[in-house]
């Protein structure tokens, strides 16, 4: 089935506290369609996001910046971040909100007053899951810790105050179609882009029931392309496919210990999230696939280890530092060392050319 692509117009406000850092003096203009107007996509991937932090670190040291920015689900926070300040000093501070994310914060909103005791937390998020089934609510956790992330670092955000277009993912249970966030506050479009099926709940937008990104399409690289970008960059925080998981994976189902430690994670809760995470690399792999000639696609994949989940946010330091090397090997092997540089956005008028040619696609879809 084909999917519908609608555009996200979420009410005005007045809150507008965070403010956009300008580009640099030195600045080359680029516009839609031009051979070298590059997107970053940001594919979703829960904690693994931490991924695409270290892949970004290492992209703008070697002067490759976005014209554009397309996320999904934990791509859209990280690219709504990136989008107020795309500079090398924007992803330095997205490290930085990285570092300070807990598992505790984002999935209950509360911190402990003392040092993280696994069964204890463990058995914390299985209490909050239960209550919430019980009391017929439609997911496993809310999304407080989600609201609480938003007002520390992004409080106030519009898609207006980008310094380059950015674009937020979340799929539409309402018309069986993605919509496309990019215009007005970011805060309802981040938490509906991530509102995984199940674990945070639904997020209501003018009338339109709306969940995580993921589920129709885990990297949004038709939107990249209506936006004008001819040179793709695809940060894919999902599963790499090694030998290493798969044997993780049968060590999981037969609750054997593995290099001499018990398995960290319930079988069941692997199988989902494995599960999830293989029907996003099937749509992304169909859609790099489908890339139109003569659109110059590079993916970046760094693998992660199964034992350490999808909603396990206490490993984002470490993967950060995973996928800064992974990245810089593949860019340095692969592109040539361009001389550091930032860019502003193209003209309002091709800006507003692309903007309609993107909305007459959409429809048509």
């Amino acid at each position: 089935m084909e999917n519908k692509k609608t555009h996200g117009q979420l009410p005005q406000t007045d809150n507008h506290s965070l403010q956009a850092h300008p580009f640099s003096d030195v600045a080359i203009r680029r516009k839609p369609r031009w051979r070298d107007y590059t997107a970053f996509v940001l594919s979703s991937g829960g904690a693994r996001g931490a991924l695409q932090v270290g892949a970004l670190q290492a992209l703008m040291e070697r002067g490759e910046t976005p014209d554009v920015i397309v996320g999904t689900s934990i791509g859209s926070w990280n690219g709504a971040v990136l989008a107020l300040d795309p500079t090398l000093q924007g992803v330095e501070s997205l490290i930085k909100v990285w570092r300070g994310l807990t598992t505790n914060r984002v999935m209950l909103g509360w911190e402990s007053p003392l040092p993280t005791v696994t069964p204890t937390f463990a058995g914390a998020l299985v209490v909050a899951a239960i209550r919430r089934v019980t009391m017929g609510y439609p997911s496993l956790y809310s999304d407080a810790g989600l609201r609480q992330v938003y007002s520390n670092h992004l409080s106030g955000a519009r898609f207006e105050d980008t310094q380059v277009p950015f674009r937020a993912i979340a799929s539409n249970l309402t018309n069986g179609g993605i919509t496309v966030f990019g215009h007005g506050p970011m805060e309802l479009a981040l938490l509906a882009s991530a509102a995984i099926p199940g674990v945070f709940p639904p997020v209501r937008i003018a009338g339109q029931i709306l969940v995580d990104g993921g589920a129709l399409e885990s990297a949004s690289i038709d939107t990249a392309i209506q936006m004008g970008a001819r040179r793709i960059f695809v940060l894919d925080a999902g599963y790499d496919v090694t030998t290493e998981l798969e044997e993780a994976l049968v060590s999981l189902l037969n609750r054997a210990p593995r290099n001499g430690h018990q398995p960290n994670a319930h079988a069941l809760a692997v199988i989902l999230e494995r599960t999830a995470t293989m029907m996003g690399r099937f749509q992304l792999d169909h859609a790099i696939q489908h890339v139109p000639a003569g659109i110059e696609t590079h993916v970046i994949r760094p693998a992660a280890s199964m034992n350490e989940a999808t909603l396990d946010f206490d490993h984002a330091a470490s993967w950060i530092d995973l996928a800064y090397h992974h990245a810089a090997e593949y860019l340095d092997a692969t592109l040539p060392r361009r001389t550091a540089h930032y860019h502003i956005p193209a003209t309002t008028e091709a800006a507003d050319a692309a903007d309609a040619a993107e909305q007459v696609t959409s429809a048509a879809g």
